[in-house]
């Protein structure tokens, strides 16, 4: 988990991509995406690799501290209760 200068606690997975350099610095793949989501309080999915097909909207919720989920690839077919869900290209916020 990588620390922001503005304080916020950064978790990145990617299967594929082990270490991710950007602006706000640089940040190490976890091991799995429930690992990733484990107490998050955000998610946001900006890639469509099959692992993250493969996760439910239910295990996702349950595996998050508060489960807000943008997907950037619209991934979900989100209609689960107490998730606040936002896809691009999707228009609407939905909880």
């Amino acid at each position: 988990m990588e620390t922001l200068s503005d304080g916020a606690d950064v978790r990145a997975y990617d299967p594929f991509v082990p270490l991710l350099a950007t602006k706000a610095g640089v940040f190490s793949s976890v091991g799995s995406i429930k690992e990733a989501l484990a107490g998050a309080e955000c998610a946001f999915f900006l890639i469509d690799h099959d692992a993250f097909r493969e996760i439910s909207i239910k295990n996702i919720k349950r595996l998050m501290a508060s489960p807000v989920i943008v997907d950037g690839k619209n991934l979900f077919a989100c209609e689960e209760d107490g998730v606040v869900y936002t896809a691009i290209g999707k228009g609407e916020m939905l909880s």
